[in-house]
């Protein structure tokens, strides 16, 4: 929470690796989320009036990478787990270590959700199959159940909690095997899958036989109707963490019609093909909980900034219905399609501001390029290109070492050399985003138009007398190295521009939220 009352969010997502179809849903969830508390004036803590912003980074769906993602963000003043039980628990494991909380979404593993420094907002893994088991138990008393299950946490839990569930309504003993070894002909009368997505997808397109009943987790997801086969689709029970058809009295946040609509319209343009289209799906809702609940409770705190776990848990009970109970669905292509309602509540609470003090105060929506980085105006391209640009500038400066080292000793090196150790610093601390870097750059950069015009200026007339002397001496023709120093110069004001016309289209709102000058 810095001076200006701006309270950041920081979140961490397997945005390019992992589970990238559920974490870009969720994604769109945690942006949208932001957008609306935004437009709704923030929220008021303390006796401040705070507008959250929103950080979010990659995790390149490992637990190196979520650990780095999380070291970043670990100025933000609330922070939201990834996607994944495996993760989760590895944010869990940090956040103890750095005495945080971070509230979770999507890693629902019942090992996971006992972490005392993770805030969940899902149902326990163990409660999935569950489901499941209690419809299957009256229509096929004494049934045989086959569980494909994974070898994760997630897996662990599901098939756990299968097996109680089984035993309670009197089935039969539970048989616990790896998705890849459940046979083309399954010999049992039951079979539930929790595998991953892909897991689950790849057993039943394969399947010879078909159980009586069957279930698989993936089945709560829209696409998966698509990727097994509308055929092989019909019939299939999902446990389901949410549902948009479910109408529920909202306690916390704008109303769920609003939410459901803008939802739609950023999941529409913002999610790669093939991930469900326009349909919002559970860890699109459950992420825009997380922040929805969480930001509840930042209001009903004497003192906003990291809240300790327990008080994030009590405030979480009465904020409303946090953990939703699993409920099992049929899954068939119509469905699948079938309304869903996000997460949301009435807005006469204490922090959210009134339907009517609403209407009368501008919305300060973030802009989605402000959300993707700390300094959103500098995105992954923009980053690469300027990295790209610094290790040319390397080589030109290392090429140059060798030649003046060769030629007048070492002490004449020591320039270029400095030059490029300065600058493998410099290209690190860009790709990996680091503040100052960007800094250093965009004044770089910048600081290049200059070195345009003076270098086409001498191109147009005559090489500085000293400068050709000097590049005579390093045994290269003046002429070319003056044209190399322009192309060069011109491709980072080129650079440059890009920046700053990222950064003057964000707009006011945009720039509040995280985008600071390229300079």
């Amino acid at each position: 929470m810095d001076e200006d009352g701006e309270y950041t969010i920081g979140a961490a997502l397997s945005l390019s690796d992992g589970n990238v179809r559920q974490a870009r849903m969720a994604a769109a969830g945690l942006v949208q989320a932001v957008e609306d508390a935004r437009r709704a004036g923030g929220l008021t803590a303390g006796g401040r009036a705070l507008l959250p912003r929103l950080a979010l980074l990659d995790d390149g769906g490992t637990p190196k990478g979520l650990r780095h993602a999380l070291d970043l963000l670990g100025g933000a003043d609330l922070l939201i787990g990834p996607y994944g039980s495996g993760l989760a628990r590895e944010a869990g494991e940090w956040a103890a270590e750095r005495g945080r909380v971070i509230w979770n979404h999507g890693g629902s593993a019942d090992e996971v959700e006992m972490q005392p420094r993770l805030v969940s907002i899902a149902s326990p893994t163990s409660r999935y199959l569950t489901a499941v088991i209690e419809v299957v138990a009256g229509s096929l008393p004494g049934a045989r159940v086959l569980v494909g299950a994974g070898t994760g946490s997630f897996g662990r839990a599901a098939a756990r909690g299968a097996g109680e569930a089984a035993a309670a309504a009197g089935l039969s003993a539970v048989h616990v095997v790896a998705p890849g070894d459940v046979p083309d002909r399954v010999d049992a009368d039951v079979l539930l899958l929790a595998g991953s997505f892909d897991d689950d997808v790849a057993v039943l397109r394969r399947l010879r036989s078909r159980p009586r009943a069957v279930a698989a987790v993936a089945g709560g997801l829209r696409e998966f109707a698509d990727a097994v086969g509308a055929g092989r689709a019909e019939g299939i029970l999902a446990p389901s963490q949410w549902e948009e058809g479910v109408r529920l009295r909202p306690d916390v946040g704008p109303r769920s019609v609003d939410v459901v609509r803008t939802l739609r319209f950023r999941i529409a343009p913002g999610l790669a093909s093939g991930t469900a289209g326009a349909h919002v799906e559970y860890p699109a809702a459950q992420a825009y909980a997380a922040v929805t609940i969480a930001l509840r409770c930042v209001a009903s705190m004497t003192r906003p900034s990291w809240p300790p776990p327990a008080a994030c848990a009590a405030r979480r009970s009465s904020a409303g219905s946090a953990s939703v109970p699993t409920a099992a669905r049929p899954t068939t292509p119509s469905s699948s399609s079938s309304g869903r309602r996000a997460p949301s509540a009435s807005s006469d609470l204490p922090g959210w501001p009134s339907r009517r003090s609403r209407s009368r105060r501008k919305g300060g929506a973030v802009r989605s390029e402000a959300v993707g980085h700390p300094m959103p105006t500098f995105h992954r391209p923009l980053r690469l290109t300027i990295a790209a640009l610094w290790v040319i500038g390397i080589g030109l400066a290392g090429f140059t070492a060798l030649r003046a080292w060769n030629r007048s000793g070492l002490a004449s090196a020591v320039p270029f050399i400095t030059v490029v150790v300065l600058g493998m610093a410099l290209t690190r601390g860009v790709v990996r985003g680091n503040r100052w870097a960007l800094r250093v750059s965009a004044v770089l950069l910048g600081a290049q138009v200059a070195g345009v015009i003076g270098s086409a200026w001498q191109l147009l007339h005559e090489v500085d007398e000293t400068k050709a002397r000097e590049l005579r001496r390093l045994g290269v023709n003046p002429r070319f190295g003056v044209a190399l120093n322009l192309m060069f110069s011109s491709a980072a004001v080129a650079v440059f521009g890009w920046a700053a016309a990222r950064w003057l289209t964000a707009g006011p709102n945009g720039r509040r939220a995280g985008q600071g000058p390229p300079g």
